[in-house]
């Protein structure tokens, strides 16, 4: 016998080493049918699960876009646009193939990042003939705001593409490569979508009010609760119950600082199993909020002593609303100067009376104690506002010592360039940077230009020219819009307890990481990071 069948001793029988080889096989082979068996068991489960989570934007802040599949029926929340550099921009030229089963899309709020992409949807609705009875359900204040985004993010995209097909044209003649080929793939180029779009997508915005339980039928509701943020921002509640399953998915939205300036302190009803949170800023925290007013004032003080204008970068949804309530409270005092202030945007202008009109409902408590003691909180008797082109040009000109309140708030574009330009070299004005500057932005470059310290004269490049910075540059810090670390905490604190797992979106990897740690050693709870078109289980 070879050495495979030399006996060993055990037992009464002798057992070669060749039938042990082949019993352990045998073994082995029945455990990986078992297994395979187990695992095609456990994947047909995990179809057949009744309630998942999609998630399609991954670890990046935008755009947002998330998908609740309850049985056979889906739900979208939020469909917003992608804000950045070039992966953002791939991921919006489409829209994951599950949305067109959505049988509605629930907006938690109306900032481009999440509702930009509305219309796109509606649009391959429509031409895939699948629009039926679908619904856009938001808050009021949301719906009201998110027409004016949508019109204004419609035109800026037709006139980029003009733009660049322009450029195109001009490129190709220098080259001589304009033939009817190159013609051609110009004319392919076309806006993610249109005016005309937008006003297709109209009919099917609803508003519903806060606390407002929205009936989704076969035993799915939702409800919105005030999420802060901005005006009308509110976190979204699913409630499934059908008589075989009984669960609650809470969809935070972007999440508001609770001593926010003019918004409510964000609020979210309890008993969620699930929860999909927000993590913007998951690993820092702001500067307070309340030394804002002092900085404004000292900086708008010193500009008009000298005779400048005092330039205010600022988003036209929020922080220009801000920006006016912070001067009509220095105007109450009696320490806001006579002079002009000059509200250069027509968007601004739009979402200004918007604020207004729900100004009673969807903001805090002080701003309503402030509206019943002085009426308006966005009315000051110098305001000037400008729509039209010419106007703008008119407050570009201006002569003498004025405010001026511009978009866009990064200075990437919008009227506010105009305005740098003209008063950047002036060291009788300021700019005041009321927000975050992205890197590659004017307001980066004027930021950093501004903290620089010798004796070399700084310059600002704008659109391709060279600028001496002569104008003194300020930052306004504390009006953040999204909760910080500690703040996002606090909030997920309250629904730990019946919570068996988050998920964290809208963030960073950086930021989601640093707050998954934090939220996994305060609440104990099971804290996941979805990768981009991943699904999860509930139940």
């Amino acid at each position: 016998m070879g050495s495979d069948a030399a006996p060993i001793e055990g037992g009464e029988k002798a057992v070669t080493r060749y039938q042990m080889r082949l019993t352990k096989l045998l073994v082995l082979a029945v455990a990986l049918t078992a297994a395979s068996d187990a695992g095609a068991k456990k994947a047909q489960s995990a179809q057949q699960s009744f309630c998942r989570l999609e998630f399609y934007n991954g670890k990046r802040v935008t755009p947002s876009l998330f998908a609740l599949k309850v049985g056979q029926r889906r739900f979208i929340v939020d469909c917003g646009l992608g804000q950045g550099g070039q992966q953002e921009r791939a991921i919006n030229k489409t829209l994951p193939k599950q949305a067109l089963d959505a049988e509605a899309l629930l907006l938690t709020h109306a900032h481009i990042d999440h509702s930009g992409r509305v219309p796109m949807w509606v649009k391959q609705l429509i031409e895939s003939a699948l629009l039926r009875k679908q619904k856009i359900y938001g808050t009021e204040a949301t719906i009201s705001v998110v027409k004016s985004l949508l019109e204004d993010s419609a035109n800026l995209q037709v006139n980029a593409v003009e733009r660049k097909k322009k450029w195109m044209r001009r490129r190709a003649r220098k080259l001589n490569t304009l033939d009817q080929a190159e013609l051609e793939r110009i004319d392919q180029l076309k806006p993610l979508y249109t005016p005309q779009d937008v006003q297709a997508t109209l009919p099917l915005l609803e508003a519903i009010k806060p606390g407002q339980l929205v009936d989704l039928g076969e035993g799915v509701s939702a409800e919105f609760s005030l999420a802060g943020h901005v005006l009308g921002a509110a976190s979204v509640t699913f409630r499934i119950k059908d008589g075989k399953h009984n669960g609650q998915v809470l969809f935070s939205g972007d999440i508001g600082r609770p001593n926010a300036l003019i918004t409510p302190k964000p609020t979210a009803p309890k008993g969620a199993q699930f929860v999909v949170m927000e993590g913007t800023y998951g690993g820092r925290n702001h500067p307070p909020v309340g030394d804002v007013k002092e900085t404004l004032a000292k900086v708008v003080a010193q500009t008009i002593a000298r005779g400048g204008k005092l330039i205010i970068p600022a988003f036209s949804y929020g922080r220009t609303q801000e920006v006016i309530y912070l001067l009509k409270q220095l105007q109450v005092e009696g320490r806001l100067p006579d002079v002009p202030i000059l509200l250069d945007s027509p968007l601004a202008i739009k979402l200004t009376a918007a604020t207004r009109k729900y100004a009673k409902q969807y903001l805090n408590e002080e701003v309503k104690q402030f509206i019943a003691k002085y009426g308006d909180p966005f009315a000051l008797p110098n305001l000037q506002v400008s729509e039209s082109v010419e106007a703008s040009r008119e407050a570009v000109n201006h002569k003498g010592p004025a405010i001026v309140i511009a978009g866009s708030g990064m200075m990437n574009g919008g009227r506010v360039v105009h305005h740098a330009k003209a008063a950047i070299s002036d060291p009788k004005n300021a700019i005041l940077l009321a927000g975050h500057q992205a890197e590659g932005t004017l307001g980066r470059q004027i930021e950093l230009a501004g903290q620089a310290v010798g004796n070399a004269p700084q310059t600002v490049k704008i659109w391709g020219e060279d600028y001496k910075l002569g104008a003194s540059v300020h930052r306004l810090k504390g009006l953040s819009g999204h909760a910080g670390q500690s703040e996002l905490l606090g909030w997920a604190a309250k629904h730990a307890a019946e919570a068996r797992q988050i998920f964290l979106v809208h963030g960073d990897e950086t930021q989601l990481t640093a707050l998954s740690e934090q939220l996994t050693r305060t609440t104990g709870k099971r804290v996941s990071i979805p990768e981009a078109n991943s699904f999860f289980e509930l139940f």
